[in-house]
């Protein structure tokens, strides 16, 4: 389990799973560059507000996002 401390560690499995790695997908459809992804993932220490807006990119709960593992 990934510690709720470390979402960009857990946000860059979730990317690689659904296969888009980089995160170019996800820039683009939340308007964002592939740059601010890239330190989305490389954050220890994201804002709420953009936690949220990554939860419900992907669809997910805080809860279910910072807990998720690839089965």
């Amino acid at each position: 389990m990934i510690s709720p401390s470390d979402p960009g560690k857990q946000l860059g499995k979730v990317l690689s799973s659904c296969g888009d790695p980089l995160g170019e997908v996800m820039a683009k459809k939340l308007h964002v560059t592939p740059m601010t992804v890239y330190r989305w993932k490389n954050s220890k220490d994201l804002k709420v507000s953009r936690l949220i807006q990554i939860c419900n990119y992907f669809g997910m709960s805080i809860e279910e996002f910072l807990e998720w593992e690839e089965s």
